[in-house]
């Protein structure tokens, strides 16, 4: 006996595979939507990035002239305090030399009046 095996596709109908392409096309459109929108948020992000690196080259390139500066702020510092500038400066806006210190004694419970 010989046995044989048909099989009949079912019969589907136009309503049916209309409803799938319709999904199947909004779910590759709403896929197609959100790579392109990921793909402009990550060029965003790139150059944001970017941009605060580059504020942070800029501010380091400041810090470094501010360290500079502060060097040679220091050293003048150093060399116009020193003790032979502070002689010669005494010298030059003629201050004397004190013998004797006498202090103003004020009383508490004295006013000054005109």
């Amino acid at each position: 006996m010989n046995v044989a095996l048909i099989l009949n596709p079912p019969l589907i109908s136009d309503a049916f595979t209309l409803k799938w392409r319709i999904i199947l096309r909004i779910f590759w459109i709403l896929c197609v939507l959100s790579i392109i929108s990921l793909l402009v948020f990550y060029i965003f992000q790139v150059n944001v990035e970017i941009g605060e690196k580059y504020l942070i080259q800029e501010y380091e390139k400041k810090l470094g002239q501010i360290l500079e500066e502060n060097n040679k702020l220091e050293i003048n510092s150093v060399q116009s305090n020193s003790l032979n500038n502070i002689s010669e400066l005494v010298n030059t806006l003629n201050f004397e030399k004190t013998d004797k210190i006498k202090y103003i004694h004020v009383l508490e419970n004295q006013v000054v009046s005109k």
